[in-house]
């Protein structure tokens, strides 16, 4: 099912999107109802920004764990294997529907839609984003433990090879040693350094991390997450301390990426082992 042109681009994006495995989906909101969503991108390479329009949506997690506090929905890419958790409650007390879109393009794309019965008096409680999550503010300035080049390369079953350091898991062969070896509860600087022009959401299986900077501009996300997305021409940093042992993949989750070579291992030893 691998093509050169979904290799040599961003995989393959389809011309139908669907929600829940329907292309008409509708989410009814009852009178003064608050609601919990969870959107979960399984598209094998599209990326998504959804937009709630006035709808009031506040990230409360993002890849299954809790935020310091809520932030505003406002523009999030949810890459291929992201999730995010919204606190959703609509103003106005009047009946209406409002259509989510996707606006990660220039053109807009219907998500679903959302059928509001109004109200005026929504739960009030606190929000269960209150996480403890540190800003690791100097930690972009730490070293670098190891860095990664993301690239491709002619040659391999489909054409077209994607590469770790100029390294491709090829025909999935588990056999080869780990690109890198962390040791469990001791902090690490890893960098991504994207110098193709094609998307490459990384995750990491078995540990959580949080971006430190983009193109050497510090960032604090006030969340731990498992899949960021690295744009063309990007450098992504990222903080983790590893808390389970193992040989862990970490993997482009463009499947047509990952499945061209753009993976590799990851292994967490115990403190003092060699």
């Amino acid at each position: 099912f691998n093509t050169p042109h979904d290799l040599a681009h961003d995989g393959r994006w389809g011309n139908a999107i669907t929600v829940n495995a329907r292309t008409d989906t509708v989410l009814h909101v009852g009178p003064d109802e608050r609601i919990r969503l969870r959107l979960l991108n399984a598209s094998n390479g599209r990326i998504y920004v959804p937009d709630f329009g006035d709808v009031k949506a506040n990230v409360i997690a993002v890849d299954g764990l809790y935020l310091r506090a809520p932030i505003p929905l406002e523009r999030f890419e949810l890459a291929p294997g992201n999730r995010i958790d919204l606190d959703i409650t609509a103003p106005g007390n009047a009946s209406r529907t409002v259509t989510v879109y996707d606006r990660f393009t220039s053109r807009p794309n219907r998500l679903a839609e959302l059928q509001l019965d109004g109200g005026t008096n929504a739960p009030s409680f606190p929000s269960p984003a209150r996480a403890r999550v540190p800003s690791w503010s100097i930690a972009s300035t730490m070293p670098v433990t190891k860095e990664f080049k993301l690239d491709a390369r002619r040659g391999g079953p489909f054409g077209v090879e994607w590469t770790f350091n100029d390294q491709a898991f090829a025909g999935h062969d588990h056999d080869h040693g780990p690109a890198l070896v962390l040791t469990r509860g001791a902090w690490a600087h890893l960098r991504f350094t994207n110098v193709s022009a094609r998307l490459h959401p990384i995750h990491l299986h078995g540990m959580f991390f949080k971006v430190l900077a983009r193109n050497g501009a510090p960032i604090d996300e006030p969340f731990f997450r498992d899949t960021v997305l690295v744009h063309g021409r990007e450098t992504v940093d990222i903080g983790l301390v590893p808390l389970d042992e193992g040989s862990w993949m970490m993997h482009c989750h463009i499947l047509e990426h990952a499945e061209a070579g753009m993976m590799t291992m990851i292994e967490v030893a115990a403190p003092g082992q060699p």
